[in-house]
């Protein structure tokens, strides 16, 4: 659910909600990584552990001037 995908360079980086619609009080978000974006890693379950509210739709950014990611949650 609500996939959000970057590329950088000739990798390919995704995060999504995880589609548990049996519970509204746990959706957790994952990643995971591609070469060629078609062949992805295990999904990596992110630690949101910290904020009380359940993921619904991400957005998800590079920000090279940075050097790092963020992210919109929309809960």
């Amino acid at each position: 659910v609500s996939p959000s995908i970057v590329k950088q360079g000739s990798n390919f980086y995704l995060w999504y909600v995880g589609a548990n619609f049996s519970t509204t009080t746990s959706r957790p978000v994952y990643y995971r990584s591609s070469v060629n974006g078609l062949d992805w890693s295990e999904a990596q379950a992110i630690d949101l552990s910290g904020f009380n509210y359940s993921s619904w739709h991400i957005n998800v950014r590079w920000l090279p001037e940075r050097n790092y990611y963020v992210m919109l949650n929309s809960a």
